[in-house]
């Protein structure tokens, strides 16, 4: 097997850094001017709320602008931005407010992209052994696939690099029957079917415990290039101190494509991983240790397990941001919320929320259980009826008008809601700016 190379660069403001690792990788070496070029960077968990850090979770504006600024000195003039983010109407999420969010409207504008929402697009239908799925045709059809993740751990996946942010490139529906169907043999299996020519990890930011915004970003100033997705999945995960044979779906890759599970054949170029390596921990902390940060007691919930969608993961981290901040210094009498299908709810646990359908449909026998059903689940929904049965009537009317009031405040304009956070997002470290197309004309650059 051909030898593979992978690039580690330190980002350096105003001194290329991209060009370098795409030039030490040799990374448009297969690229005419003539291909049909495909960027997918990872733009999930995105809307227009200020509030909503990007930091480690979405593909910085920067990289992405550097990489269409090389594609252009190289020739190329049909270049296309693709993603297919998460929709949730009542979050406001969906893919256009993701590239609102991070100015690719106007990066499209001042250098000619096209931007291409997969949502919206047409499906060619994939069998993957374990279930046929529905990938979107762009990424099919186009010559030069650019595949330009972050750097992250996931609390599902453990690593969220190139072969997970594949995943962005299915319909909707396939992407909760990868959760159904096993999501590491999934995402595997995908990165059989879809094999970008060129992979940029954007490591500017880093996140822990991703990739929600319960998961905290570091700044770590790496950008990581490879033509071979997996080789550049084992550097990136070793450089987040995570070992490779830990990763559930790399095992299973290397299973089906018979490629080395370890970064020892890999020629790295650049730093090395002992000089950048920046370990992180993937696993979700412990409902206890949550609470304890709110001096919550009385409440509790599990680990949600890989068979929890996207979409139903966003609207618990948000229900949970919300309780959080609203039940500080609050005792409750041993309530439990249960997610997904694979979760029971603990014997002395008095009163049990069944947050979605997965949940439900799990716990039939369930006595007394509140079910919450939904696919996703109402967030409004979740406050309504938690409020309901574990509050005081007191209380309940107090923090039902509250936030009516926030409601209708942040329908107007007026008010955004924000969380409190046990650190800071501050500058010069986490600078807004990454995410912001840079000022000047394109056609000069």
């Amino acid at each position: 097997m051909t030898k593979q190379t992978v690039s580690i660069v330190k980002y350096r403001e105003n001194q290329e850094t991209v060009k370098r690792a795409l030039q030490l990788c040799d990374g448009l070496k297969e690229l005419k001017p003539s291909d049909k070029v495909l960027i997918k960077p990872n733009i999930v968990l995105t809307s227009l709320r200020k509030k909503l850090p990007l930091y480690g979770v979405v593909t910085t504006t920067r990289v992405i602008e550097e990489i269409v600024i090389l594609l252009r000195e190289h020739g190329c003039s049909d270049i296309t931005i693709g993603e297919g983010s998460p929709f949730h109407e009542e979050l406001n999420l969906n893919t256009t407010n993701g590239f609102k969010s991070i100015d690719l409207i106007k990066i499209a504008e001042k250098y000619g992209v096209k931007l291409v929402d997969f949502n919206a697009g047409e499906f060619t239908s994939i069998d993957l052994g374990p279930a046929h799925i529905k990938l979107a045709r762009q990424a099919l059809e186009s010559d030069f696939l650019i595949n330009v993740p972050v750097l992250k751990t996931h609390l599902q996946a453990t690593v969220s690099l190139n072969l997970k942010n594949l995943k962005g490139c299915l319909k909707q529906s396939s992407k909760r029957k990868f959760h159904k169907k096993g999501l590491d043999e999934m995402i595997a299996r995908l990165s059989t079917v879809l094999r970008p020519k060129l992979n940029v990890i954007d490591g500017i930011y880093s996140l822990e415990r991703g990739p929600g915004p319960s998961g905290r970003a570091y700044r770590t100033n790496l950008i990581i290039a490879g033509r071979d997705p997996f080789s550049c999945d084992l550097t990136g995960a070793a450089c987040l101190g995570i070992e490779p044979r830990n990763v559930a779906h790399f095992r299973q890759f290397s299973d089906l494509s018979g490629q080395p599970l370890s970064v020892q054949g890999i020629e790295i170029e650049g730093e090395s991983i002992e000089e950048v390596a920046f370990p992180l921990e993937w696993q979700m902390r412990n409902a206890e240790t949550i609470m304890a940060d709110y001096n919550i007691e009385g409440v509790t919930f599990q680990w949600f397990g890989n068979t929890l969608c996207t979409n139903c993961a966003i609207m618990f981290d948000s229900f949970l941001g919300v309780f959080l901040k609203d039940n500080k210094k609050s005792n409750f009498d041993n309530i439990e919320f249960v997610l997904g299908d694979q979760v029971h709810p603990h014997k002395e646990s008095k009163q049990v929320f069944l947050l979605g359908d997965c949940a439900v449909k799990n716990n039939p026998d369930c006595k007394n259980a509140v079910k919450i059903k939904g696919c996703p689940v109402r967030m409004r929904e979740c406050v309504l009826k938690v409020y309901n049965h574990a509050l005081n009537s007191s209380k309940r009317r107090k923090l039902f008008a509250v936030r009516m009031l926030k409601g209708l405040a942040e329908k107007t304009g007026i008010y955004e809601e924000a969380f409190r956070r046990q650190y800071s997002y501050a500058l010069p470290d986490f600078d807004r700016s990454f995410y912001r197309a840079a000022s000047g004309s394109g056609n000069n650059r």
